[in-house]
């Protein structure tokens, strides 16, 4: 057999199915039921989800294979398929295959094949779905539908359970913090009376073990108006029925000592038999006042949350940048139950600017550096700030945009301040509250995001108007140039020149010194010449040793002498020659450079270095 093909995104295909846990876990029943419907309809007696691993082939469910299942990846006919790239591989008769004359699967009997990629959220292949016989088969068009679709159901379920436990993992964390509250623990016979009782029973209800033991339940504990209910369920439990209340929490009001009422969750269940004398109720009851007083707060945490991912999703999507940072700015208002939100980024004064905001009138503020600022103070120190009454505790200039009370978080890109989420009410705030000051770093983390991925773009975008050898702009970033500078010219009614320069003799210093020294010579010239140019010039390699240079503003004899001074500047004693043309007031950007081509021919004709204009 040939060498073994790999998927062209094998270290992130392998990455990704790692961080999915799959490999040597469990029987997943859902999975089961897929592959033996898979071998059902397509009436084959094997049928599996086969996941590729770096070296090995693991079973993950099968007919006709068994969980755990494992064969080197070089004899993997579901490696060769993932690898294919195609959505569906096939191979009617494996037997008459050249390339898997000698795959062991074959020798051993396998005539078959038929698989599916089983693929990521991101589309990485991570295994197939497939489905095998001892015979040669057709496999026809009907099949094939019917082997995307099961393979695509088991990818969905893939993400489905990668999603879930994530969520899962999300709500237990936010449980921890939210609830932490201690059981007491009661258990009561047949005839209601109490035979356990816990010291969190005594400090939920009020009552010392030794006065609880022994009496009934419901005339230490129960309400007179649940009492009814209590003795019938009694009832059902001594005829050896279960009562449907049985292994649900149930929230109710249970009675104290003191003759109060606290509201508690009971989880009851029956534990031994009728039969054997030893039939009893036991309860986990715990004390929800605090839950129910935090009742809207989770509500509140709940829609956060719900914003939150939002926000997500989209930055995951690659959704406009600046939206996503105004959809941000107004999550954390809503969060925060404030009036107005910004996302402030560094600018290059050390100052901080507006890059996103829930309230477009707010899109244009700036921090200077100098300023004595809660925002700048926190992105200088990476450490939250929060003023309930900003003008009161020294910090005017929030109370000059309208803030009373201000809450500004960093936004840290790999541990260094990138900018500062800032939150703003119009009144008063004692305090910051729990709710907002934990959810505050994580929508700050987005912002992180965010700026992070505009910054990036930005560097790709400028990486993408720069020619790679001499940092000057490249031909294609120079005709958006020439054009700006045109309709400049025209609007301002001011003069503009271009400048087409070339080295002299240049192929012949390449041929003589080496391409490396000719690629240093060209990047001297370039750092020469920009030393020369006005704050406004434009200096773009054109090709090969020739270069543009736009000069706005800048007519014919200032033109020229410019590239004087340009060419007197040459490194490594070398000259260079320049034609320069100036914008006649009607002529296209073509015609202007074209003209400014030919000054530079006449510059060469006449000897080389030196500067000619066209007339």
């Amino acid at each position: 057999m040939s060498a073994l093909p790999m998927p062209a995104d094998e270290r992130a295909r392998l990455a990704a199915l790692r961080e999915l846990r799959l490999l040597d876990s469990p029987a997943d029943h859902a999975l089961d039921e897929l592959v033996a419907l898979a071998a059902r309809l397509l009436d084959l007696p094997v049928a599996a989800v086969n996941l590729i691993d770096a070296d090995r082939q693991w079973t993950k469910a099968g007919v006709g294979m068994q969980l755990g299942d494992q064969a080197p990846r070089e004899d993997s006919l579901c490696a060769i398929a993932i690898a294919s790239g195609e959505d569906l591989w096939v191979v009617a008769d494996l037997a008459a295959d050249p390339r898997l004359a000698d795959n062991p699967f074959v020798t051993g009997g396998l005539g078959f094949y038929a698989g599916a990629p089983v693929r990521t959220a991101e589309g990485h292949a991570i295994g197939t779905l497939c489905v095998a016989g001892p015979q040669p088969r057709a496999f026809s068009v009907q099949d094939r539908d019917t082997l995307r679709t099961l393979a695509a159901s088991v990818s969905a379920h893939i993400e489905l359970a990668r999603q879930r436990a994530l969520a899962a993992r999300r709500s237990a964390e936010l449980s921890a913090v939210l609830e932490q509250a201690p059981d007491a623990f009661v258990a009561i016979d047949l005839d209601g009376r109490i035979t356990e009782w816990n010291a969190k029973a005594h400090e939920l209800f009020g009552r010392p073990r030794a006065d609880a033991l022994g009496r009934d339940l419901a005339d230490l504990v129960i309400p007179p108006e649940g009492r009814a209910d209590h003795r019938q369920a009694l009832a059902r439990l001594t005829a050896g029925e279960a009562p449907r209340l049985m292994h649900r929490a149930l929230e109710l009001p249970a009675l104290r000592a003191d003759g109060t009422l606290v509201p508690v969750e009971i989880t009851l269940a029956a534990v031994g038999s009728v039969q054997d004398g030893d039939r009893r109720c036991i309860a986990f009851a715990r004390d929800i006042t605090e839950r129910r007083e935090h009742e809207r707060e989770r509500r509140a945490d709940a829609d956060a949350l719900a914003l939150l991912a939002g926000v997500t999703s989209r930055l995951a999507a690659g959704h406009d940048d600046a939206v996503l940072r105004d959809d941000l700015c107004e999550a954390a208002a809503q969060i925060a139950e404030a009036d107005s939100a910004v996302l402030f980024g560094a600018d290059e004064d050390g100052g901080l600017r507006a890059t996103g905001a829930s309230d477009p009138r707010l899109r244009d503020l700036r921090i200077p550096a100098a300023s004595r600022s809660l925002a700048l103070e926190a992105f200088t120190s990476c450490v939250p700030r929060f003023a309930g009454d900003a003008a009161a505790q020294g910090w005017p200039l929030a109370a000059r945009h309208g803030a009373r009370a201000v809450a500004v978080q960093p936004v840290l890109v790999d541990g260094q301040a990138a900018g500062v989420l800032a939150v703003f009410w119009r009144t008063e705030r004692a305090a910051l509250g729990t709710r907002v000051g934990r959810l505050l770093p994580l929508l700050a983390h987005e912002g992180a995001t965010a700026i992070a991925r505009a910054a990036l773009v930005s560097e790709l975008a400028q990486q993408s108007r720069l020619d790679p050898l001499t940092g000057v702009l490249n031909r294609r970033a120079l005709d958006a140039e020439l054009r700006r500078a045109l309709h400049r010219a025209r609007v301002t009614d001011q003069p503009l020149s271009v400048a087409v320069l070339d080295l002299d003799h240049f192929k012949a210093y390449n041929d003589s010194h080496g391409h490396p020294a000719g690629d240093a010579l060209l990047k001297s010239c370039c750092a020469a010449w920009t030393g020369e140019l006005r704050g406004g010039d434009v200096l773009a390699r054109f090709g090969g040793e020739e270069f543009v240079i736009v000069l706005p503003a800048c007519a014919r004899p200032d033109a020229v002498a410019l590239l004087e001074r340009l060419r007197r500047v040459m490194p490594a004693a070398r000259t260079c020659s320049a034609g320069v043309a100036t914008w006649d007031g009607a002529e296209a950007v073509e015609v202007l450079l074209a003209r400014a081509d030919r000054a530079l021919y006449d510059a060469k004709g006449a000897g080389r270095d030196r500067v000619c204009a066209a007339a």
